[in-house]
């Protein structure tokens, strides 16, 4: 991978350009001479090529294109806004790129205008593409949040030891933990932002959090509510009173019964004993059970 000198820039911090030096044009230049690139970028460049098969033997060449009109910046940021993963982002611009992206265009083009699509393929070719939109946002959403775990089991434990020793502490530390989960992931994300140099307003997004917060506990507060006010007395009260008289009767014929049963079974016991030692006669019956 050739990269320019190499700048102090966060990973991510704009678009770039990935071509293959194969596609250079003769007489081209690959670099610019006063051309930069992000270390941090280039690094993670090439630690995503090395998990890509297609990526082996090729050598590539990335530019930094910090102009957001360019084809190269519409690419990046269409693929995030779609979901992308980095993994994901990186492959496509190893395997296809601005080039291979113009010429599926193009095709794709050539190919609507030999053959007008139904209604049911364009419908069919909608559907498609929310439910690879929908997908790649699940991806990228818990890739998101994989990425904020670690901090935020650091940020939640820190405080279950605070509250620890100032003897306030009555639950477990996984229960604690859990409890403040979300509020810890809003921390990571914050520290995320923070650690990359990104412009924002804490102020505003904690107090956005807290807004949201308060909403979904209104919410499950109203929820509550709703589902108690649609029991009756019938439902909570009546039934299962009925149904435990019911399993008592039950539980109450079934101990009588075994009671006559054992009772039986004791009877014809002694009176085997009896018949054997010759105390009584044994008539037709006895004398079947003794055999």
């Amino acid at each position: 991978l050739a990269v320019g000198e190499w700048n102090d820039e966060p990973e991510a911090s704009c678009a770039y350009g990935l071509r293959n030096v194969t596609d250079v044009e003769a007489g081209g230049s690959l670099i610019g001479l006063s051309e930069t690139f992000s270390r941090e970028e280039s690094l993670r460049l090439v630690t995503e090529c090395l998990a890509i098969d297609k990526a082996s033997g090729l050598c590539l060449v990335a530019n930094a294109s910090k102009n957001v009109t360019s084809s190269e910046s519409r690419l990046i940021r269409g693929m995030r806004e779609a979901g992308y993963t980095r993994h994901q982002e990186v492959e496509f611009m190893v395997t296809k790129g601005v080039k291979g992206y113009n010429d599926m265009l193009q095709q794709e083009a050539e190919q609507s205008a030999s053959r007008p699509l139904t209604p049911e393929e364009i419908e069919e070719a909608k559907r498609e593409e929310e439910e690879q939109k929908k997908i790649r946002q699940e991806e990228y959403k818990q890739a998101s949040l994989r990425a904020l775990e670690p901090y935020a089991k650091e940020w939640a434990e820190m405080q279950y030891e605070r509250q620890y020793n100032l003897k306030t502490m009555i639950m477990s530390k996984e229960a604690f933990v859990k409890t403040i989960w979300d509020r810890a992931l809003f921390e990571s994300e914050l520290h995320e932002k923070k650690k990359w140099g990104k412009e924002f307003d804490e102020d505003a997004e904690r107090k956005a959090f807290k807004e949201r917060q308060e909403r979904e506990r209104e919410e499950k507060r109203k929820r509550t509510e709703q589902m108690l006010a649609a029991l009756n007395y019938d439902d909570v009260i009546k039934k299962p009173r009925e149904t435990e008289r019911a399993e008592k009767a039950y539980w109450e014929r079934t101990n009588e019964a075994l009671r006559e049963k054992m009772e039986s079974e004791e009877a014809d016991k002694e009176l085997m004993e009896k018949i054997m030692l010759g105390l009584v006669k044994a008539d037709d019956d006895d004398e079947g059970k003794l055999e």
